[in-house]
């Protein structure tokens, strides 16, 4: 209806003859709506009842998987444990290895062997491998959903990708439609850390040594790939990888002997500074989001307002880009 306004009447008297008839109508008792926009609301209210089960079998889904990432570290330092040994005997007994889990346990005795084929290898299939490989395969094939965009797509579309969101937008979200695996490489870093903590006991040069290599790797990956949608939570999470990468360099000095007190006083200080520089930048970087977020309300609302009327989303989209750069 709007567009017949603006076609018979010229876009400035079209679209305020167009507002002034609709505001007759929205404030009749009951509202007059149009055969259109009684089309919009009646599918937009079938749309939500028949979604009701839909994304709340999602929410239970995204719970069960969100405990289910929340755990994994520790099932994975579980199973590392299983596999690493420790020397009890030093250098009078170097074969003396014992279990780190269980250090009553020989190494690769036959009860130990027995552990890693019954735990360590059902863990390293089901929960080591089994959950970022199966978070992955079902993001690989939704891939389409995941780089939908909303504009132009079909209600029905829209609607599969809302109950998708609901289900698995936590692994994803505020990565760029085409890094939706990004999270692989988030739980890889996780997972190999643990495995230096685990593997290395008591090294304290070597865990940072190759804690300190990780990170400079995730770094330029980051750089490289670029994975975020948005540039602010692209910079923090640069920053907490540098911060990171600093922390874990300076703190081989403070367990050199050859380094003076002193020394480790100010590596100590520097350190304490900088995880308080990287908490401003993340109350920074919040205050930002949620500007930015702010400035996004009117658009939604646009949206909102052009679906129920039927409109296209486009032109709203548009209008509001030309609003923002005036």
């Amino acid at each position: 209806q709007r567009q017949w306004y603006v076609e018979n009447y010229g876009k400035k008297d079209g679209v305020a003859m167009f507002e002034k008839s609709r505001q007759l109508r929205l404030k009749s008792e009951p509202p007059k709506l149009t055969a259109s926009e009684m089309r919009v609301r009646l599918d937009v209210a079938e749309t939500q009842y028949n979604n009701i089960i839909s994304e709340f079998s999602g929410y239970i889904i995204t719970t069960i998987t969100v405990v289910m990432f929340m755990i994994h570290p520790n099932v994975t330092r579980q199973f590392f444990t299983m596999l690493s040994c420790k020397n009890v005997g030093g250098s009078d007994d170097p074969s003396a290895n014992v279990v780190l889990g269980d250090m009553l346990e020989t190494c690769y005795s036959s009860q130990h062997i027995l552990f890693i084929v019954a735990l360590a290898m059902p863990m390293l299939i089901l929960w080591v491998l089994g959950i970022p490989f199966f978070a992955w395969f079902v993001l690989f094939r939704n891939r389409d959903l995941v780089m939908m965009s909303a504009q132009g797509a079909s209600t029905i579309m829209r609607n599969q990708k809302k109950v998708f969101e609901s289900q698995m937008a936590f692994l994803y979200r505020g990565y760029k439609p085409t890094r939706y695996y990004w999270f692989l490489n988030e739980m890889a870093r996780k997972a190999i850390l643990v495995a230096i903590a685990v593997f290395f006991p008591g090294a304290l040069h070597t865990q940072l040594m190759l804690a300190s290599l990780l990170i400079f790797i995730s770094i330029l990956l980051q750089i490289a790939m670029k994975p975020f949608e948005n540039k602010v939570p692209e910079m923090v999470e640069l920053l907490s990888l540098f911060m990171s990468f600093m922390v874990f360099f300076l703190a081989n000095f403070l367990f050199v002997d050859s380094v003076s007190e002193s020394a480790k006083t100010v590596i100590t200080v520097l350190i304490c500074m900088l995880v308080i520089i990287f908490i401003a930048a993340v109350m920074f970087a919040f205050v930002v989001l949620q500007k930015q977020e702010a400035t996004l309300v009117p658009l939604r609302n646009a949206l909102r307002e052009a679906h129920a009327q039927g409109m296209e989303p486009e032109t709203v989209i548009r209008e509001w880009r030309i609003a923002m750069l005036q």
